[in-house]
């Protein structure tokens, strides 16, 4: 940059360390709360719990998928990730901490790959620095997503699975070897989640465009690494397999939902809305590199994959995860291509077709040099790279229900030992791995792992035969620990039960619930041999 004048100089180097410093607060606030959070001994999200019980019960050797039985409702969930779990289980007892970590890690791989491509794609003057601002914009999006990086559910593992596939697609024709691997990363991403099916269609659809000679390989592994396995748990589960999986396409869908939605993501990330315009016009001058026409693909196949789950009950935020990372990685590939189109710095292959590359009919100097020669674009880029980051500034009133405090573990400690301390089985509707977490029920305990009063709303929720009174019923719990939340005026009515009253004094009750609330336990004691009981809608 020998050639700029002092001003601009001046001018690059204060935006470069602005971006610096503006994504390391971003990964250190980030870091902060993981601090608190990573080690906490209770459900950062209602299903964490939930998943850690699915995996105990692999574990155990019962099954996860099976007929509706009153005393069980699993999880309408695939089942890679309590899989892994359970592999896990292993080596380590199962507990919040190693699940987290699990997570945790998926998530700082799929970051990885994205800020690999991000430099793989960028001209060199701002190769680093783009790099550093999709970190920081990465740590940006763990709030807009509901703190998820580290929650001890699929989410994490289904995202790095398409997304590692669509790293291998991205850089030229494949391999035999590429095109293993990317059938085997396309059927895990379905068998973590299923809205991975959504990213796996997209990538099957442009191995065909562009890549005839691989697409029937690729065809056929995804057919059998995919169908070998459906057939098998269809069989080994009477054909409960099939339903479990498709149980929540039935639940109603919130058309209002999928406009909060894309205003959430807009929210996070403005410049989405001019995406499509600025592929349009790449794509007229023959800029639209490859990598950046897959992962615009990969952003229009998480439209479904993030909005209708979103839509469905809850509209939980972790289902915006993949367009909260993706759109601001494609922000910065379409930047670079314009930046490698500006007139006398093209100098890498871009595509004409989306498949077959071919150099620009006229390559002018290295892109390298476009500081010297285009010093304004240098400096529109690192402007846009502090808007970004600045834009998706946390404010403090809504992230502080994610801070986990020491108190707060105390507080959860105390809970624990109250639990471990009670004679007999014990089931908690909401929070069922606290009763395994404490008691280690074996294989033959009446309160089975994994019922869950969220499990059992799915069931309700898709119109399934089911009872959860007569389900909880048949537990036959000696104690049941039932959760009220802030506001609520009285503890629920349990027949053939009797209210003892709050589980821990007021003053050590409270933990946190995953939405940053403060819950309540009460506890209620067994007395008829057979009482129906009631749970309140």
């Amino acid at each position: 940059m020998v050639s700029l004048s002092p001003r601009k100089r001046i001018a690059v180097a204060v935006l470069s360390l602005l971006c610096v410093a503006l994504s390391l607060y971003h990964v250190a606030l980030v870091a902060q709360f993981l601090g608190g959070r990573l080690a906490f001994p209770f459900d950062l999200d209602w299903m964490e719990g939930g998943q850690l019980c699915q995996a105990q019960r692999l574990v155990l050797g019962l099954p996860v998928y099976g007929e509706l039985t009153n005393n069980y409702a699993p999880f309408a969930y695939a089942p890679l990730h309590f899989i892994v779990l359970a592999a896990l289980g292993h080596w380590v007892p199962l507990d919040y901490l190693p699940a987290r970590c699990l997570s945790l890690a998926c998530s700082v791989a799929t970051i990885t790959v994205i800020c690999w491509q991000i430099k793989r794609s960028t001209p060199q003057p701002l190769r680093w620095l783009a790099v550093c601002s999709g970190v920081g914009m990465a740590a940006a999006a763990y709030f807009p997503s509901g703190a998820w990086f580290e929650i001890a559910r699929t989410d994490s593992l289904a995202l790095l699975l398409p997304i590692a596939a669509a790293a291998v697609v991205v850089h030229g024709p494949l391999s035999r070897r590429q095109t293993w691997a990317v059938a085997l990363l396309c059927t895990l991403a379905i068998y973590a989640k299923q809205t991975g099916v959504c990213y796996v269609a997209f990538i099957a659809v442009f191995i065909w465009l562009t890549d005839r000679r691989r697409a029937g390989l690729f065809a056929l592994l995804l057919v059998v690494t995919g169908g070998v396995p459906l057939v098998w748990a269809q069989w080994t589960t009477d054909g409960w397999f099939w339903q479990w999986m498709t149980l929540m396409a039935r639940h109603p869908v919130n058309g209002l939902q999928v406009g909060k939605g894309l205003w959430l993501v807009a929210k996070f990330a403005p410049l989405v809305v001019i995406l499509p315009v600025a592929a349009w016009v790449l794509w007229r001058r023959h800029g639209l590199s490859r990598p950046s026409v897959v992962w615009l693909g990969m952003v229009v196949a998480a439209l479904p994959g993030c909005l209708l789950p979103f839509a469905k009950q809850g509209g939980y935020l972790n289902n915006l995860l993949a367009l909260l990372l993706l759109v601001p990685m494609v922000t910065w590939l379409l930047v670079a291509d314009w930046l490698r189109t500006v007139q006398g710095s093209v100098s890498v292959p871009v595509p004409t077709d989306f498949g077959a590359v071919q150099q620009p009919a006229t390559a002018g100097k290295p892109v390298g040099h476009i500081a010297a020669t285009h010093p304004q674009w240098l400096i529109g880029a690192l402007l846009l790279a502090n808007v970004q980051l600045l834009w998706a500034w946390p404010q403090a009133s809504k992230i502080a229900k994610y801070q986990v405090s020491a108190a707060d573990s105390v507080a959860a400690e105390r809970l624990h030992a109250a639990i471990a301390a009670l004679p007999g089985e014990v089931l908690i509707p909401d929070y069922p791995f606290l009763a395994w977490r404490n008691r280690q029920h074996g294989v033959a305990s009446a309160v089975q792992p994994s019922w869950h009063s969220m499990a059992w709303q799915d069931v309700l929720l898709a119109g399934m035969d089911g009872s959860r009174a007569k389900s909880l019923a048949s537990t036959r719990a000696d104690w049941l620990i039932v959760s009220q939340r802030r506001g609520e005026p009285n503890p629920p009515t349990f027949a053939g039960y009797t209210l003892q009253g709050r589980l821990l004094p007021p003053t050590g009750q409270v933990v946190i619930h995953p939405l940053g609330a403060a819950i309540q336990a009460w506890l209620w004691r067994r007395t008829a041999s057979d009482g129906a009981v009631t749970i309140p809608k």
